[in-house]
């Protein structure tokens, strides 16, 4: 036939996604108005939107993608979506709550969580370079999911400041100092995780396919001492030979992780209320991943930050 140029399709054997789900909790009641629980959450989930794949990549080999070597040399690609991803998620889930007593509330939470995929790119697309469908393979292609956080922990709480009228200090305050002093709030959150997933690629592609490639890992990359102007031993990822696809994983390891608190601080004058809001308190910076680009210049370097500055926001609010 004289079928030129690119072709899209969608895999006639097409299956509808499925998510399986399974999960187990203890809690227990503790002195001090207080809860804790701990439990174990997992989910698998296959038949997943996998779109845009190449199915008529040439193999590995000299040159860029050469006719001659693709399944069918009188087409340019064959973009396909198909279902073929899956995704495997598994935690542990920490939680200690003390319900509101004597004017303050505290929850804290924690999580320790690992999600693999093939490589899907439905989620938004996965980090790193899948080899399909050139290496058949599905393990070639397992790595972490865009959402993998290893750890995550949270931490809000409430008080009510115990001055003023019916409270444990200046109980019989009235008039002008009770106004001042009495009916404050504080709340604060603080969040804390583990940085996301890497995947490393070459910035020039000499596999001889229509995707990329991945450099060869010949050691770790982690640093004891990571820096923004060097998060991982660059010198651990280098280039495969030409026409040869790099060994490294889909994706090694991990950029910076983050951590940030809020605080609010409230009072009630009759019908008013009058509200501060502190974002970013400590003015921490929140780090945005390394370049992940082997041979180009930001390897390994961040370049930017993924959060502003510290904001107060100040509001007053009358309620009728």
């Amino acid at each position: 036939n004289n079928y030129r140029g690119v072709w899209t399709t969608i895999d006639t054997n097409y299956k509808q996604g499925r998510v399986q789900q399974w999960s187990v909790n203890v809690e227990r009641k503790l002195p001090f108005s207080t809860v804790a629980s701990i439990a174990y959450a997992g989910s698998y989930a296959d038949r997943l939107f996998d779109k845009s794949r190449d199915l008529n990549t040439a193999t590995p080999g000299p040159g860029f993608n050469p006719a001659a070597r693709r399944p069918y040399p009188q087409l340019q690609g064959i973009i396909a979506a198909l279902s073929r991803g899956w995704m495997k998620y598994n935690s542990l889930q920490t939680r200690l709550e003390r319900r509101t007593s004597g004017g303050s509330y505290l929850l804290a939470s924690y999580t320790y969580a690992k999600a693999l995929t093939n490589g899907v790119s439905g989620f938004g697309g996965d980090p790193g370079i899948v080899y399909f469908p050139v290496v058949d393979d599905d393990q070639v292609d397992v790595g972490s999911a865009n959402t993998d956080l290893r750890h995550n922990f949270s931490l809000s709480a409430l008080y009510q400041l115990p001055f003023g009228k019916g409270q444990r200090f200046l109980e019989n305050l009235t008039g002008l100092p009770q106004a001042i002093i009495g009916g404050w709030n504080v709340n604060a959150i603080v969040v804390a995780q583990s940085g996301y997933p890497l995947g490393m690629s070459m910035s020039s592609n000499q596999s001889g396919t229509s995707f990329g490639n991945r450099p060869n890992r010949v050691c770790s990359g982690e640093l004891d001492n990571p820096t923004i102007q060097k998060w991982f031993d660059t010198s651990c990822f280098v280039a495969p030979a030409t026409g040869v696809l790099g060994n490294a994983a889909r994706t090694t390891l991990f950029g910076p992780g983050r951590w940030n608190a809020d605080m609010a601080i409230s009072k009630k004058f009759g019908k008013f209320q009058f509200r501060t809001e502190i974002f970013n308190v400590f003015n921490h910076a929140q780090f945005a991943a390394p370049g992940t680009v082997v041979g180009a210049p930001t390897f390994g370097v961040i370049q930017s930050t993924v959060k502003g500055p510290r904001q107060i926001q100040l509001a007053l609010k009358y309620v009728f």
